[in-house]
């Protein structure tokens, strides 16, 4: 028992290294997005040596405990924000998943949730014939269906002073700029849907992709707000080099990991890992964030409520 909980511990210390060599090789990058699975099993571990007296074996996973944890606090900790006085203004972004047949699922909990701006992401011509009942509640709209799994739409019930769909020049991508109005106030809306890291060339696209949505979120006017698959946890190198481009903040903090994907029947809560993402910039006061309910996709949608100045 010893032996085996040492060879672990061991594996365990090895995996939350190569997280460190994310930059070396698009793979490395991997072992990056799981520092909530790699703690709990280190605290279980450590948990067993102890109880086998054996207090230096368990010197290993506490330590690989020390340096997780070090990750995800601070996803807890209340972010320095502004405070404003203004109405709390509702957004929600969902990935879809382009086979979700499902449609009146989320028809219905858009309607539920009532947000003022709704991003659908992986949507082709099926998928915005059937939200058509939204039109109503939703008049202002960007859409671009994709034949693939990159369409993408927005819902706004407030005016779209201006919108356009701007391609992605590394992988082709849709993305959606849009200035939202609210009264005498404007917001700056970023939608995105970068391509996810399979393999070592969808990997650079993504990151190329990020780079270009830093360059795109630097050149909107603040407040802004950002939303979508990033297909990225908080943890990966690549993540903080957008944040740190941007100036923007990840609005998670304070509300927990909030893990999103894989939403699949099966799939324990605990293997879940954090890809889809809200972003504000520092004027930008977070009410709430939490996550949706499972509408037919791999992935639950996220729910923001935040508050911009006059």
């Amino acid at each position: 028992m010893t032996r085996r909980a040492v060879t672990l511990s061991v594996l365990l210390a090895i995996t939350t290294i190569l997280a460190r060599g994310a930059r070396w090789h698009w793979a490395l990058d991997l072992f990056s997005h799981f520092p909530l699975q790699t703690a709990v099993g280190a605290l279980g571990l450590g948990v067993v040596l102890l109880g086998l007296r054996r207090p230096k074996a368990a010197l290993l996973p506490g330590a690989v405990l020390a340096v997780n944890v070090a990750l995800l606090l601070p996803v807890y900790w209340p972010a320095r924000q502004p405070t404003w006085s203004g109405p709390v203004i509702r957004a929600v972004s969902a990935n879809v998943l382009r086979s979700n047949r499902r449609h009146e699922d989320v028809i219905r909990y858009v309607r539920s949730v009532d947000p003022d701006v709704f991003l659908a992401m992986e949507v082709d011509t099926e998928w915005l014939a059937a939200m058509e009942p939204l039109h109503e509640a939703y008049p202002y709209r960007i859409e671009q269906p994709g034949s693939g799994a990159f369409g993408i739409a927005l819902f706004s019930r407030v005016p779209i002073e201006e919108g356009e769909v701007v391609v992605s020049a590394v992988s082709g991508a849709p993305m959606i700029r849009a200035t939202l109005v609210f009264g005498e106030r404007r917001l700056s809306f970023l939608g995105v849907h970068p391509l996810p890291p399979v393999k070592s060339g969808t990997a650079e696209l993504r990151n190329g992709q990020l780079r270009e949505i830093a360059a795109l979120a630097r050149s909107v006017p603040a407040p802004c707000v950002l939303m979508g698959d990033l297909n990225i946890t908080p943890w990966s190198p690549y993540f903080r080099d957008l944040l740190n481009d941007t100036g923007l903040r990840d609005a998670r903090q304070g509300f927990g990991i909030q893990p999103s994907w894989p939403e699949f029947s099966g799939v324990v809560k605990f293997l879940q890992i954090p890809i889809d993402h809200t972003l504000v910039s520092e004027d930008v006061e977070v009410v709430g964030r939490r996550l949706g309910p499972n509408v037919g996709s791999d992935h639950l949608p996220v729910e923001l409520e935040f508050r911009i100045g006059e």
